[in-house]
């Protein structure tokens, strides 16, 4: 999981096409924002069950430096 402080391994991340897991202080609470290198984003939770999505397009979600 990426935080603000840490962008430069999260873009080579992107870049290597794998998605990204990013927690702002807009990501609704007890979820987590998940990045894909195509630019997509979902709101995702976990549980013992494994990733489920709760929110499958997210338009805009922070002004966070992230961007794939």
């Amino acid at each position: 999981m990426a935080n603000d402080d840490s962008d430069e391994d999260a873009r080579a991340h992107l870049a290597r096409g794998n998605p990204i897991y990013v927690s702002t202080p807009d990501t609704p609470k007890g979820l987590v924002e998940k990045r894909f290198p195509d630019g997509r984003r979902q709101f995702v939770r976990f549980d013992l069950q494994g990733e489920h999505v709760v929110v499958d397009d997210v338009q805009t979600v922070s002004d966070s430096p992230l961007e794939p």
